[in-house]
């Protein structure tokens, strides 16, 4: 994953790209689909670009739009 500036951003889990029921995508440290907790995440407004390259993914986001927060994802959240 990488910044606006193409630097490299390591969080402590691997990130993953989702894509929530209303259309919009985002990128989370964690398994939110598994009920479980999550660090970093950021969303929609934020993911500049995402693609697959050679099988890869690759993300590139607004490093300033990451947000840290621990929760508990439910399936009738709001997110």
């Amino acid at each position: 994953m990488a910044d606006q500036n193409n630097n490299r951003i390591s969080w402590g889990l691997t990130p993953v790209l989702y894509k929530c029921k209303c259309g919009d995508r985002f990128i989370s440290e964690g398994s939110p689909e598994a009920d479980g907790v999550i660090g970093n995440y950021v969303t929609e407004g934020g993911i500049i670009d995402a693609a697959t390259v050679e099988g890869v993914g690759v993300l590139k986001i607004n490093k300033s739009l990451v947000l840290t927060r621990h929760l508990l994802y439910r399936e009738d959240d709001e997110h």
